[in-house]
């Protein structure tokens, strides 16, 4: 090559430029950017969706603490979370591959599936405000009925007394109500459609009539240990040794934090696809300059 020729094309003022240059590189790297947003909150909405559904911890936690018309409910709901996650997922590397390529095919498909997944969002967001009041209309009913009618005590093997066992050791608790839930084990009461009391306090008390409380009530130390365990077992009076406020709040704040996160995750997703509208709407538009497609896609423009 001539000098004359290196000369020529080494003056920038007589490259081609296109009006929509910089139209394009802002709405490509907007898009990108929000897309990789999308990616990660997608990922953790399809990994919610699958830890509340799938850990067997979980499904027995919101087995005892359901009805079992709300239990299916949320499963159920699990599926429309999972399903939303994963096609956030899908459509966002849809998105970064159209941005990226310059592909006016890819950002339409982009765009006509953000409609169907925007419509997607709006349901799961709905779905976490009605599941979260649904919960905390059945807990209070349903952590009673359990504990008066089947709980068993710490040395029972059966599912519900495994269940009590472990949200008072885990959550720190003990009974059912906030505060005083440990005197629940003799006073707990459920009224019956009558509006009137039938039995009284936890099962275990009652056949054995003992006035024991279970370990699993019990303060443990920093090294594990029980503080006073014979203190927290028989001593009937308020004592440092035993959990006193009971379980219903704390059981609440566990199933409400992760419906609201859900519900926010949800909100959040729709926000960034209003922005994704504005933004492929933008792209496309600069994308009517032929220099602006890449090689590969530019056969995407001939008609």
């Amino acid at each position: 090559m001539t000098k004359d020729n290196d000369s020529y094309l080494s003056d920038t003022s007589l490259i081609k430029r296109s009006p929509g240059d910089g139209r394009v590189s802002c709405a490509r790297y907007a898009l990108v950017v929000s897309n990789v947003l999308f990616f990660t909150l997608g990922m953790l909405l399809l990994c919610l969706g699958v830890w509340l559904r799938w850990v067997p911890a979980n499904d027995n936690f919101i087995t005892h603490t359901t009805t079992s018309s709300t239990y299916h409910y949320i499963m159920t709901s699990t599926l429309v979370i999972m399903a939303a996650g994963g096609a956030t997922v899908l459509l966002s590397v849809i998105g970064c591959a159209g941005a990226v390529s310059n592909s006016k095919y890819m950002l339409g498909m982009f765009f006509l599936f953000l409609v169907v997944l925007f419509v997607l969002l709006i349901s799961v967001f709905g779905l976490g405000i009605w599941l979260d009041a649904k919960v905390k209309a059945d807990m209070s009913r349903q952590l009673s009925t359990t504990f008066i009618y089947s709980y068993n005590g710490e040395n029972a093997t059966d599912h519900v007394s495994n269940f009590w066992n472990r949200i008072q050791s885990d959550l720190k608790c003990c009974g059912i109500a906030t505060p005083g839930g440990h005197l629940d084990y003799e006073s707990a009461e459920l009224k019956n459609s009558n509006d009137h009391v039938g039995l009284k306090g936890a099962k275990f008390w009652r056949n054995l009539n003992v006035t024991v409380w279970p370990r699993s009530c019990c303060v443990k130390s920093s090294d594990g240990k029980y503080v006073d365990i014979d203190s927290c077992k028989t001593n009937r009076n308020l004592n440092p040794a035993r959990f006193s406020d009971g379980c219903k709040d704390k059981v609440q704040t566990f199933l409400s934090k992760n419906l609201v996160l859900v519900t926010v995750l949800a909100a959040i997703l729709a926000v960034i696809e209003v922005i994704h509208f504005v933004t492929v709407r933008q792209l496309e538009a600069a994308l009517q300059f032929d220099d602006n497609v890449s090689i590969a896609t530019k056969f995407s423009f001939e008609v």
